[in-house]
């Protein structure tokens, strides 16, 4: 048995197997943590699924961001693996039929654990991996389950996997993923304030999660949108950064949901929560149009996220309806914030404001600024 890691996240895995004849039986696979490193990736670069990545507390847990990816099979091996793709493929959980799974909750339980992405009957959303793999790529509890000691019946290729996986190696390279794991949340501990914010509250057992079991806690910290690609130019959010921090902001109203936008906004209400000893809501007050791309329960932030109309503030961050929306919501329907506009496109002069542009942004300021007293109210 070789087991080689070939880079810090994947591990090769060549066995030495003897048929019944003495014959060579060819198996090696590849263990590749993809998913684990993606997770980590979107909970300190995005603060998303932060929960899940603390729910990450054991050697056992890492195998369900675990995939298998077969290189040489002998032939029994691979018409194993080829009957557990047709059947992850329709959508059949190895099991249900075998011991009579229809709670719900079991199915979604045994979905999280093998990371298949099932769509169930009962119409219960996708869990699993949250990414997309190559169709040949096999969730490792799937493939570890193929194979098991049957006494004087046992495979040599089944005996084989076993030792591999019970093997002093094997386990060795799960204590080192998670050893990038715990690195992984100690960072996020000592991150942006809105990470330190979400950490210090799981850490102390006050988070809104922390009284979920375990799979709803899971489903709970993928319940929302993914972050999508940035949609303003770094000059943008480079502007909005700098507005966010003055010391006289009380409130933001944003009328999209560009996650980075939004996580900006919950940042700096966590940061002044944190110096003023407030609560979140209670440091600035924050809207949004009720996109779906964020979870306030996630973040334990407060935005306020509505369906329809607007809610006014200090800042407005402009979003949908085009050029000449905002020009138009000012100047016609007398929605005047209390300072600032913030877009990304040029609205042409507004009546009580002045303008100043950069890369991909255009700030309109207002020339009779609301009093701090009146911007609370």
């Amino acid at each position: 048995m070789t087991l080689t890691i070939n880079d810090s996240t994947t591990l090769t895995v060549d066995l030495d197997v003897l048929g019944n004849r003495f014959e060579r039986l060819p198996f090696r696979v590849q263990l590749r943590t993809v998913d684990l490193t993606c997770l980590i990736r979107d909970a300190l670069e995005n603060a998303y699924r932060v929960y899940e990545l603390f729910l990450i507390d054991r050697p056992g847990d890492i195998w369900d961001y675990v995939w298998v990816v077969p290189e040489e099979l002998s032939e029994r091996v691979q018409e194993l693996v080829s009957e557990l793709q047709q059947k992850n493929q329709d959508g059949f959980i190895e099991g249900e039929d075998d011991f009579g799974l229809d709670i719900p909750e079991l199915k979604i339980e045994l979905a999280i654990r093998r990371g298949l992405k099932c769509l169930f009957k009962d119409g219960l959303q996708r869990l699993g991996s949250a990414y997309a793999h190559p169709n040949h790529w096999i969730p490792f509890r799937d493939f570890d389950r193929l194979f098991y000691y049957a006494d004087e019946d046992t495979y040599p290729e089944d005996a084989a996997w076993r030792g591999a996986v019970d093997s002093s190696d094997m386990r060795a390279f799960a204590q080192k993923m998670l050893a990038m794991v715990r690195d992984a949340q100690n960072e996020a501990s000592r991150g942006d304030p809105l990470l330190r914010h979400i950490s210090a509250r799981i850490l102390s057992g006050e988070h809104p999660y922390c009284h979920f079991d375990r799979i709803t806690a899971l489903r709970a910290s993928r319940n929302y949108q993914p972050p999508a690609e940035d949609g303003f130019t770094p000059a943008f959010y480079a502007k909005l950064g700098s507005l966010l921090e003055d010391p006289d902001l009380t409130s933001v109203a944003y009328r999209a949901g560009d996650y980075r936008v939004l996580r900006m906004m919950a940042n700096e209400q966590c940061r002044r929560a944190k110096l003023a000893g407030h609560e979140a809501k209670n440091s600035l007050i924050l809207s949004a149009l009720n996109c779906s791309t964020i979870s306030n329960a996630a973040w334990d932030a407060k935005i306020t996220l509505i369906d329809d109309g607007i809610v006014l503030g200090d800042l407005i961050i402009a979003g949908f309806g085009g050029k000449g929306a905002l020009k138009k919501l000012v100047e016609v329907h007398h929605r005047v914030p209390g300072r600032w506009i913030l877009s990304s496109d040029d609205e042409g002069d507004i009546a009580g404001f002045t303008m100043e542009a950069g890369e991909g942004w255009v700030l309109y300021t207002r020339q009779t600024s609301d009093s701090r007293r009146a911007s609370i109210r």
